[in-house]
């Protein structure tokens, strides 16, 4: 009885042990998960035909990029490559519409990391492209 007592203590604690030291390489440790945000314009602004985009990703080595999608059309506008800095931090400025092309109109900015498939500036897709994550904000061109 005190042997099967031993032993039983003994699984227990090497559950413990295990529990406690895999737990954060299985489980979701949000400090170690990628995320994507646009800083600035905030969302539902006014913006300029090229506004200046600020942002930061948690992933220095992530491929960034910025796609523009006019809601009154069907086109993802994939914009130029972003660089990141060593903190995280890039900037870009997207082409909202043309000239006086989109004035008025409102525009979904999508920051996105690590695209699932391969993109290059000027791209027009017809579907958001799948990224291993995103942020989006809405703007109005003035």
């Amino acid at each position: 009885m005190k042997q099967q007592f031993r032993y039983f203590s003994f699984q227990c604690l090497l559950a413990l042990f295990l529990i406690v030291n895999l737990a954060p390489v299985f489980g979701q440790d949000s400090q170690h998960q990628l995320q994507i945000k646009i800083m600035e314009p905030k969302d539902k602004t006014d913006v300029v035909e090229r506004p200046t985009i600020h942002g930061t990703v948690s992933d220095t080595q992530a491929k960034v990029w910025l796609i523009v999608h006019p809601l009154k059309g069907s086109t993802y506008w994939v914009q130029p490559a972003i660089s990141v800095d060593a903190k995280g931090k890039w900037q870009a400025m997207p082409y909202i519409g043309s000239g006086v092309q989109g004035v008025g109109e409102q525009f979904e900015i999508i920051a996105i990391a690590n695209p699932k498939k391969e993109l290059s500036e000027g791209d027009k897709l017809t579907a958001e492209p799948r990224a291993d994550v995103k942020h989006l904000i809405t703007v109005t061109r003035r």
